[in-house]
């Protein structure tokens, strides 16, 4: 019986499984954790990053916008002014209440 415990059956068994139990591990896995959470954080710090970046691209576009809008609207209120201001040089210079030189330095403006 003695030859059977230590016989070729035997030997297909072993102690492996044993020596890799976590407590063997010496802290490995809780570097890892430790790591992942770190990388974690790491991605979740870049993405807020790109959405305060992208939020603040965005203001600044509709801020841009707003201000354009605001010179058409003076462009265009210039160029009636204008437009009115020729009308009326050309009207009295039709009338002979005017001069062409008076028409002339409204049109160049």
């Amino acid at each position: 019986m003695g030859n059977a415990f230590f016989g070729a059956p035997s030997r297909y068994f072993t102690i492996d499984p044993a020596l890799s139990l976590p407590i063997f591990d010496g802290g490995r896995l809780r570097a890892d954790l430790a790591s992942s959470n770190a990388d974690y954080d790491l991605a979740v710090a870049q993405y807020n990053q790109s959405l305060v970046s992208a939020f603040g691209d965005i203001g600044d576009a509709i801020t841009r916008l707003s201000s354009l809008e605001i010179q058409l609207q003076q462009k265009t209120r210039a160029r009636d002014i204008a437009r009115e201001s020729w009308d009326n040089s050309m009207q009295r210079y039709s009338a002979g209440i005017g001069n062409y030189l008076d028409a002339l330095s409204v049109e160049q403006r």
